[in-house]
C-alpha cells in the first residue's frame, strides 16, 4: 500500500489520523509519516484493508436493508451516530456517517437522523 493510498483509504472510512495512531500504538506522527512519504508497515495496510472490507460489508448490508422498505419510502431512515460515545461498536461516530454518506449516494431517498432526533418528515423538516 502507498502512502497515498493509505492516507485516501483513512479518510474515505472517516478516520482520523489521532484515532488510527491510538489504534495501532503509534504516534500520530508515525501515522503522518506513513502517509507522506511511507513506507507503510504491512500489519497497518492489512488492518485498513479489513476496515475497508468491514466499510463495504456495511454499506451492503445497509442498501439491502434500506431495500426492504421499497414501498414504504418513509422508513427509509438510517440512524447516524452524532458522537463517538454514541457508535454502537469500538469505531469512530465518523466512520459510520462514512458508511451512511455511501449508502445515501446508492439510496437517495434515504433519510438520516441521529438516535436522540425525532423521526424526520416526508418532505425534509424535521417533526416539531
Amino acid at each position: 500500500m502507498s502512502s497515498a493510498e493509505f492516507k485516501v483509504l483513512r479518510e474515505h472510512l472517516g478516520l482520523t489520523a489521532p484515532w488510527v495512531a491510538e489504534q495501532r500504538g503509534v504516534a500520530v506522527r508515525t501515522v503522518r509519516n506513513w502517509e507522506d512519504r511511507g513506507p507503510v508497515p504491512i500489519p497497518a495496510a492489512g488492518w485498513m484493508f479489513e476496515l475497508r472490507d468491514r466499510f463495504n460489508r456495511a454499506v451492503e448490508d445497509e442498501v439491502f436493508r434500506l431495500a426492504e422498505f421499497d414501498d414504504e419510502p418513509r422508513r427509509r431512515v438510517i440512524v447516524v451516530p452524532r458522537i463517538d460515545e454514541d457508535s454502537p461498536d469500538e469505531l469512530p461516530a465518523s466512520f459510520h456517517r462514512a458508511v451512511a454518506a455511501r449508502v445515501l449516494a446508492e439510496v437517495p431517498s434515504a433519510r438520516l437522523r441521529y438516535p436522540d432526533a425525532a423521526e424526520p418528515e416526508p418532505d425534509g423538516d424535521e417533526a416539531a
